[in-house]
């Protein structure tokens, strides 16, 4: 399955490449080119799906190997990444999306597998929606806190074509400004909503197994506060009526930063939390 997804991505990749490469033709095949990258994308997510339901129809516990860990972000990711595509017209994030989601498809070939027994007094939690449902909204929080850096980076682009003067075929095919920051607000304060839901899962359903200081303690869940503190400050700060936009962005693209640096710090190679070995 996960050689087809990775063709299946690659794919995706050309078409939104095309894409970029006729972005001076009006024709109907310029739009063919980002309609079939999008529906590349979202054949994709469905078979990744299908892909993470194999692995559990087989008894084994959702995302506790870095396979299904990757794809379930992979899906986040694409369907985010979907989901503005289409509402903002920007095929021009799909140049983004999709090798995004390719370069994951590699990992997910070559990474080697393992997976971790959960402990006994978890085996019912780690089995059931609670881990699901605490997975699913971390993985969110991530694809959603990328978006808003890639919404920063489109800003600063056309931000910096504006004031050169440089009105040429990019410059009418990248977002408005106001698109962009619609981007970054939206993705925001989806990321910050989806890490709320995901520690408050994790609380919720292990909150008869594991003492709350070991879940808090948690490097992962530690990570997961400062990030949701970080993209709730600079959501608040985007409320503000005096708020610069450009500082905005800066701030977004450095998010995307702290999520991979805090990723790696925690763990993020082994996926585990602190309390699966308790």
């Amino acid at each position: 399955m996960a050689a087809q997804l990775l063709i299946i991505y690659t794919v995706s990749s050309l078409l939104f490449v095309l894409y970029e490469r006729q972005l001076s033709n009006t024709s109907d095949s310029k739009r063919q080119f980002g309609g079939g990258g999008v529906a590349c994308l979202a054949i994709g997510a469905v078979l990744q799906i299908a892909f993470i339901r194999e692995q559990m129809s087989e008894g084994k516990p959702a995302f506790l190997d870095l396979q299904t860990s990757l794809s379930g972000l992979i899906v986040c990711w694409v369907g985010i990444g979907i989901f503005f595509i289409v509402k903002f017209r920007v095929y021009l994030m799909g140049i983004f999306v999709a090798p995004f989601a390719c370069i994951t498809s590699v990992a997910i070939l070559l990474l080697p597998r393992f997976e971790i027994s959960a402990p006994i007094q978890l085996t019912s939690v780690f089995t059931g929606p609670g881990l699901i449902a605490h997975a699913s909204f971390g993985f969110l929080g991530y694809a959603a806190y990328f978006c808003a850096t890639l919404g920063g980076g489109l800003y600063l682009i056309q931000n910096s074509l504006l004031k050169s003067k440089q009105f040429g075929v990019l410059f009418d095919h990248l977002p408005p400004l106001e698109t962009a920051v619609k981007i970054m607000s939206v993705s925001l304060a989806t990321g910050v909503v989806s890490f709320s839901l995901a520690v408050l899962s994790a609380v919720i359903f292990l909150r008869d197994t594991v003492s709350i200081d070991i879940i808090i303690g948690d490097p992962i869940i530690d990570s997961i506060g400062i990030l949701w503190l970080y993209g709730l400050c600079l959501l608040l700060y985007t409320k503000k009526s005096s708020y610069s936009r450009k500082l905005t962005s800066y701030f977004s693209l450095f998010l995307g930063i702290l999520v991979i640096v805090l990723r790696i710090l925690s763990g993020f190679v082994s996926g585990l939390h602190t309390f699966t070995s308790t």
